[in-house]
């Protein structure tokens, strides 16, 4: 599976989170030369690069623009929501990394469906981390 790493996050989570999940990748804005390509656009050349999931930070492309809830869904890519880390830095990208590591088991599994929409928030008092999904 193939992971893109929306630019409104930091590409340093690739590393820790591909070296947990080997077997997918990881890819960001600068791995495929797609730094400040508009959205809709953005999924359409994602979905022929074969990626599966957008992980990003932009809550409004499900909430407030219809028009890139669509394009997600014709590209047939899932939308993995993170939270907005609280930090900064060297805390921040170890904050969001872990985030997504916590919240991976819960999600995985969902991914061979049709486009989904995971939002990820923490959880302290059970597992550490719920994924909400719904179909796109």
């Amino acid at each position: 599976m193939k992971f893109y790493i929306d630019e409104n996050l930091s590409p340093l989570i690739a590393e820790p989170v591909g070296r947990v999940y080997r077997k997918y990748q990881f890819r960001t804005p600068a791995h495929e030369s797609l730094r400040g390509v508009l959205d809709v656009p953005l999924f359409n050349d994602l979905a022929l690069r074969e990626f599966d999931a957008v992980i990003t930070h932009d809550g409004r492309q499900l909430q407030e623009d219809h028009g890139e809830r669509q394009a997600l869904r014709e590209a047939g890519l899932h939308w993995i929501g993170l939270p907005e880390a609280k930090v900064s830095g060297a805390h921040g990208v170890s904050v969001l990394a872990g985030t997504l590591l916590a919240a991976f088991p819960k999600i995985l599994p969902e991914l061979s469906g049709p486009p989904s929409a995971f939002h990820v928030a923490v959880d302290r008092v059970e597992t550490g981390m719920v994924a909400d999904a719904y179909p796109l």
